[in-house]
């Protein structure tokens, strides 16, 4: 869950929601010296759309930790 408290510091809301689109099919390692990340993301165009993949997307946005919490767990 930590990834997606940070996915606003990576991706504008655009790129996002064309990331759950289109899927990934590899995912880069942050650290090169680290063994290969097992993760994988299939396309949900087929299953999420319209107001819906917006409201998603809005979300995954609004989760960045407040100031003077890095990384801090909402739940």
């Amino acid at each position: 869950m930590n990834g997606l408290l940070h996915v606003s510091e990576t991706y504008t809301k655009e790129e996002l929601i064309e990331r759950i689109r289109s899927g990934v099919p590899t995912v880069d390692r942050a650290d090169p010296t680290a063994p290969e990340p097992p993760l994988k993301m299939p396309p949900y165009r087929d299953w999420i759309a319209g107001q819906e993949l917006q409201d998603l997307a809005s979300y995954l946005m609004g989760l960045r930790p407040q100031e003077g919490e890095p990384g801090k767990n909402p739940w």
